[in-house]
C-alpha cells in the first residue's frame, strides 16, 4: 500500500534502498553501484557497469549564453539591463 499525500505526492518503500529514519545515517557509497543485502549497503561492480558510461553534461557557457539571449530578448527587460547582459556575454 503506497500512501499517496495531499498535494498527490506519494513515498514508494519498494523503490528505497536506504530509509534514515529506519535505517539509521546513510553509510559510505558508490553511487550507481550499490545494493541492500540484509541491513547492510554493499558494493556491486555488475551494478555499476550496467550504469550508462557517457553522462551528457551541457556546456555551461552554452547555457549561460542561451539564458543571457532569452534576457536579452524579453521586452520586460529594461534596456539598460539588456546592454549589461549583452556585455556579460561577451565574456561568457
Amino acid at each position: 500500500m503506497i500512501e499517496v499525500g495531499e498535494g498527490g505526492g506519494y513515498f514508494d518503500p519498494a523503490r528505497v534502498l536506504w530509509d534514515e529514519r529506519a535505517d539509521g545515517p546513510l553509510p559510505a557509497i558508490t553511487l550507481g553501484g550499490m545494493k541492500r543485502v540484509g541491513k547492510n549497503l554493499v558494493f556491486d561492480a555488475a551494478i555499476l557497469a550496467a550504469q550508462p558510461v557517457d553522462v551528457p553534461v551541457p556546456d555551461k557557457r552554452a547555457v549561460l549564453g542561451a539564458a543571457i539571449d532569452a534576457a536579452a530578448a524579453d521586452a520586460a527587460v529594461p534596456g539598460k539591463l539588456k546592454a549589461v547582459l549583452i556585455a556579460l556575454k561577451a565574456v561568457v
